[in-house]
């Protein structure tokens, strides 16, 4: 029998509704009294070797129900399930967050869950997925909010001489806005994302879009 990645083991386990917090806690239990006696059937996650980590998948069926709602709490789910996996901290393989190209990132900006998006991309979420999708569909919702947050990557400081000020320092934006996203702006007629892609990012719209633009 081939062996199976600790990290494989649980993102097979995920895929399934019946994978609620207190089976995966029995089955990562499970799978550390296994790790103790080395079991042969199970590849272990080496942690001092960083270029061979495994990262475990984020299942379709976390995010194929969230729909745009108003207000979202963080009681709803999904995070209060990832936030348990993330707390089980260096004993829980790494999370993929562009899992499915980005099927997390996209369903959560489609159902303006904020929290989830801030929570996606502090996890290395890439807004880049499958030609800029998820910032497509801010797009079309006409949400400039929500495309800044997802374009742009901002650094919070604290204020040495004064603790209680912070500071952003900006860092390099997280995806390239392109032509295709101008163009899809004009069509949307979103007047204050096309100010954005044209004038603060510098997009540079081709003669089809900029004919549209003046009309």
């Amino acid at each position: 029998m081939t062996p199976l990645h600790f990290a494989d083991i649980l993102s097979k386990a995920l895929r399934f509704p019946l994978c609620t917090i207190a089976v995966l806690d029995q089955l990562c239990s499970r799978l550390e009294l296994l790790s103790r006696s080395r079991s042969p059937l199970i590849i272990w996650p080496e942690p001092k070797n960083h270029s061979r980590v495994h990262l475990c998948e984020l299942p379709r069926r976390l995010f194929r129900p969230l729909v745009p709602r108003k207000e979202w709490r963080t009681s709803d789910e999904p995070l209060p399930f990832l936030q348990h996996i993330l707390n089980k901290g260096t004993s829980f393989p790494p999370l993929n967050p562009d899992s499915h190209q980005g099927y997390a990132l996209t369903r959560a900006v489609y159902a303006h869950h904020i929290s989830l998006i801030r929570l996606l991309l502090q996890l290395g979420a890439s807004p880049a997925c499958k030609e800029g999708i998820a910032v497509k569909v801010a797009i079309r919702q006409r949400n400039l909010k929500m495309v800044k947050l997802l374009v742009e990557r901002k650094l919070v400081e604290r204020d040495h001489r004064d603790k209680s000020k912070e500071k952003r320092r900006r860092l390099g934006d997280r995806i390239e806005v392109d032509q295709s996203m101008l163009k899809l702006a004009v069509k949307c007629d979103a007047a204050d994302i096309i100010e954005y892609l044209a004038w603060d990012k510098g997009v540079i719209p081709d003669m089809q879009t900029l004919a549209s633009i003046r009309k």
